[in-house]
């Protein structure tokens, strides 16, 4: 993804603001509120942001179960407009996995 310009990096609790920011915009329609801010404050470790000249192009917010560790779970994930249909969202499920 990087010959894109695009870079991937861990999550940080900070990222919640610009992710709630565009959530509902990027879906066209309201989204936000099944993403609380619980999920980057507990699993940012696991979760993923990638950017484009420091814009968020895109993010996967997920974690490993605690009760099964064979198994995870990803509850967002999310590509901004430009970015579709490029392999973002491939490679932020690749990487997560």
């Amino acid at each position: 993804m990087e010959d894109r310009g695009l870079t991937v990096r861990g999550a940080r609790p900070a990222d919640f603001d610009a992710i709630i920011a565009v959530v509902d915009d990027w879906w066209g329609r309201a989204m936000s509120t099944g993403l609380p801010r619980l999920f980057l404050d507990h699993f940012f470790g696991t979760s993923l942001i990638a950017e484009h000249d420091g814009e968020l192009a895109g993010f996967l917010i997920g974690f490993l179960s605690p009760s099964k560790p064979q198994d995870a779970y990803i509850h967002f994930a999310g590509v901004a407009p430009p970015w579709r249909r490029t392999g973002l969202a491939r490679g932020l499920y690749e990487q997560f996995f």
